[in-house]
């Protein structure tokens, strides 16, 4: 089970090349972003949390990808292209 604040539906996601992380954007206005860690420790009956999570862009995002390194993720939109990054629970383009 994952516990997530992407509240108006997931439209995409992404693994990390190593399986590890998972990528998810929601169908908000602001195509909010949250990253997991799946390869975190699970607790019977407790959700797993997003490592970091923020607004993504007001542009439309039509994929989503990890670099090879998996500490990047690009976000392919109508008209631009994003980066994020993430520390401390937070996402920053």
């Amino acid at each position: 089970m994952i516990s997530s604040p992407l509240i108006k539906g997931i439209k995409h996601v992404a693994f990390s090349k190593d399986g590890k992380l998972l990528a998810a954007s929601d169908m908000s206005d602001d195509h909010n972003v949250a990253i997991f860690d799946l390869s975190a420790k699970k607790v019977a009956g407790k959700p797993l949390a997003p490592i970091a999570f923020g607004k993504g862009t007001r542009a439309l995002i039509m994929s989503l990808g990890f670099n090879q390194a998996g500490d990047t993720l690009v976000a392919t939109c109508v008209k631009e292209v994003n980066f994020f990054t993430w520390a401390g629970g937070l996402l920053k383009a």
